[in-house]
């Protein structure tokens, strides 16, 4: 059974609820005997999370800081672009379109009808409709993010990147990637996006004077880049370094994801929390213990260790639960090549040394022998994948495509593999 399918997530014990754990997640090693199998996800991730929750919720920063290599703060805006305006039960109260209208209401003339029943029909369809701000990170977890200004004070610069990030989106739609914008409010910010094609979310503020952590004049940052760890990746301008975003950007798309750490750790944790973000788990975990050692007289020091320790560790059980999982559904052979690779990267002398016994021991049943080698040589190209393939042609763009198309053109190719790389050849020879 996956994390995903258990009762409750890993993810959903962060202690920054301040709720008390409950009590049958808090049993001793010989009571647990006792519970179902259905639950053991979540009480073996109580167990590491436990002594984090009676630490001070004062001690954890209300905002994070906006740095590389540290969890990415939400975008802080509430206001966004076709919000819907009207909150009402619209056509609940109306009887339109054949129903009798309730007594002394007058009758509805054609033009009126027809907005009534275009506002019904976009209600569902509103952006946000019954659903998070876009801007709440947390939804996008597992996710790489592209958070982008768009100031119309720089119209050809602003032209240019919501371009790039158009071409972000298309090229990654199969790699699970998300762009959100900010735009200065004004009467005009809704024709300037509708004309210029966006069609992700876009939020709207003042830019100069917003509290949004994204928005310093001082900083010319116009990208920042989120991993799927829910960390900066990257922060800047793609127009004075196109070559960094671009870098930063294929990097991010490639990785796993670990569990959230949305707590602030001290500055002491510079080095752990690269090693953690670069999903180099044993150094974190080694960093961290060396750090708690040495904590005799700093408790916050102390609990940071404790709080790193206990997503390193929630992190490797759910790659090995995805692992396994994924090795019984026939369309998730990728994911499952994926999660061994990043088992052995992270923990190469524990669980890393499991992962591929188990590999080894799936690839005698049947024709999955085939199937992984396949998975393994398309995994190969994914990694050097360029960032704007397949919805740029370029030179760069075409000298991939001709190794995609070597590798379709292989013998016994099996069917997943084949599906997803002629996709990808096919949204390339499409490319406009």
């Amino acid at each position: 059974m996956p994390i995903a399918d258990a009762r409750r997530p890993v993810s959903d014990l962060s202690c920054r609820r301040n709720k008390p754990l409950p009590r049958r997640m808090l049993a001793t090693p010989n009571q647990s005997m006792l519970i179902h199998p259905s639950a053991v996800v979540p009480v073996l991730a109580a167990f590491l999370l436990a002594p984090l929750c009676a630490q001070d919720p004062a001690s954890v920063p209300k905002t994070l800081p906006l740095a590389v290599d540290r969890p990415a703060p939400d975008v802080g805006l509430t206001e966004w672009l076709g919000k819907a305006k009207n909150k009402g039960p619209v056509g609940k109260v109306l009887r339109v379109g054949g129903g009798d209208l309730p007594g002394g209401i007058p009758e509805i003339g054609p033009e009126l009808e027809k907005k009534i029943q275009d506002a019904i029909k976009g209600a569902g369809k509103a952006l946000n409709a019954g659903r998070k701000q876009p801007g709440d990170l947390a939804q996008h977890h597992k996710k790489v993010v592209v958070v982008h200004v768009i100031d119309w004070a720089e119209p050809s610069t602003s032209t240019d990147l919501i371009e790039l990030v158009r071409g972000v989106v298309k090229a990654n739609e199969d790699r699970d990637l998300e762009a959100i914008g900010i735009m200065a409010a004004g009467e005009r910010s809704e024709t300037r996006a509708k004309d210029a094609g966006i069609d992700w979310p876009v939020a709207l503020t003042q830019l100069h004077k917003s509290a949004s952590p994204y928005l310093n004049p001082r900083k010319q940052a116009r990208v920042f880049l989120i991993g799927r760890s829910g960390q900066l990746v990257w922060r800047g301008n793609p127009a004075s370094d196109r070559a960094g975003f671009l870098k930063a950007l294929t990097g991010a798309v490639n990785q796993l994801g670990a569990e959230r750490i949305e707590r602030d750790l001290g500055p002491d944790f510079d080095v752990a929390l690269q090693h953690y973000y670069a999903e180099a788990m044993t150094k974190a975990l080694a960093q961290a213990k060396r750090l708690k050692s040495s904590a005799k007289d700093d408790p916050r020091q102390a609990a940071d260790a404790e709080h790193l320790t206990s997503w390193a560790k929630a992190t490797e059980l759910q790659w090995l639960r995805a692992m396994r999982a994924a090795a019984k559904r026939r369309r998730d052979f990728d994911d499952y090549v994926r999660n061994i690779d990043a088992l052995v990267a992270a923990f190469p002398r524990t669980s890393g040394k499991e992962a591929k016994a188990h590999e080894k021991a799936t690839s005698r049943k049947s024709n999955y022998g085939q199937r992984l080698k396949d998975e393994r040589k398309l995994l190969a190209l994914q990694l050097v994948r360029p960032p704007l393939f397949p919805a740029v042609k370029n030179k760069s763009n075409d000298r991939f495509a001709k190794r995609l198309n070597k590798f379709l053109g292989g013998k016994k190719l099996t069917d997943e593999a084949e599906r997803r790389a002629q996709d990808l050849s096919d949204r390339y020879r499409t490319a406009y």
